[in-house]
């Protein structure tokens, strides 16, 4: 077995991670990057990253080339919770066509685990289609994955770090769902009981997305009062009834987000 931290602590920032990421790990985009000794790091990425979200990760994959890493290091890429962009996918192809030569030369041996469907099919595809690289192996089981370098033990805890930094996208998700589905008219304890969390904690996991529980409401207000605005006949004191404000509040909002009244914003789109 292998030497290395299966306590990983978060690094203070990028520059930090880059500077000397052994036994840290950061969030970029939608990815956890993670290194646990001076042989071994990982990438465990999650959902739908645009090209934004890629070009981030990437940037802090360079944590490789850090002087406290090796000259030859495994690295362990976990896809099995992505979804397919082709911005993203389009973005990822090309950086890898101009680093593949760099990183062959460090990667001593790259392990994947991806789903046995057809995002995984296309991820574990890129490689051979590249030309020669470093070697590669992949798996559908990740305990199996981290198993074949040595470091079973550090499964189940990049597992739960995956699952803390896609925790607050996936809450914030579930929030503008419900939003969506009642129009904004859901009260910030009505919602935290839904989502079965404090309105204390939403209140404070929001503000750490720099959101407020007000500004998801009124996203979902504006959303909801432009579509019965634009797809009904409703007189604008109907509307603002169904939405649960008075028609003093709806035309602010609308005034806020289109600049113009329910009913300019009415004569606009025919």
């Amino acid at each position: 077995m292998r030497d290395f931290s299966t306590t990983l602590r978060q690094a203070e920032s990028a520059t930090a991670f880059l500077r000397d990421p052994v036994g840290t790990w950061h969030h970029a985009g939608t990815s956890v990057l993670w290194v646990a000794s001076p042989s071994l790091g990982g990438v465990a990425a999650y959902g739908r990253p645009d090209a934004d979200a890629a070009k981030a990760a990437l940037a802090m994959y360079e944590a490789i080339f850090a002087s406290t890493m090796s000259d030859a290091v495994d690295v362990i890429i976990d896809g099995r919770r992505l979804e397919l962009d082709t911005d993203a996918l389009g973005y990822f192809m090309g950086w890898l066509r101009q680093n593949l030569a760099r990183f062959t030369r460090r990667v001593r041996q790259q392990v994947g685990i991806a789903r046995d469907d057809l995002p995984g099919l296309v991820l574990t595809g890129i490689l051979p289609i590249l030309g020669d690289s470093h070697p590669y192996r992949v798996f559908t089981d990740a305990r199996a994955g981290f198993r074949a370098v040595g470091a079973e033990p550090l499964a189940d805890e990049i597992d739960a770090l995956v699952e803390r930094a896609a925790g607050l996208p996936r809450l914030v998700a579930n929030l503008r769902a419900l939003l969506r589905e009642k129009r904004g008219d859901v009260s910030l304890s009505a919602a935290a009981r839904a989502l079965a969390i404090s309105p204390r904690t939403l209140q404070r996991l929001l503000g750490a997305h720099g959101r407020s529980f007000g500004d998801e409401q009124r996203d979902a207000r504006w959303l909801a009062a432009r579509d019965l605005l634009l797809t009904s006949q409703d007189k604008v004191g109907v509307v603002a009834r169904r939405l649960g404000v008075s028609e003093g509040t709806l035309t602010q909002l609308v005034r806020e987000r289109a600049g113009c009244t329910p009913d300019e914003l009415r004569r606009r789109s025919r």
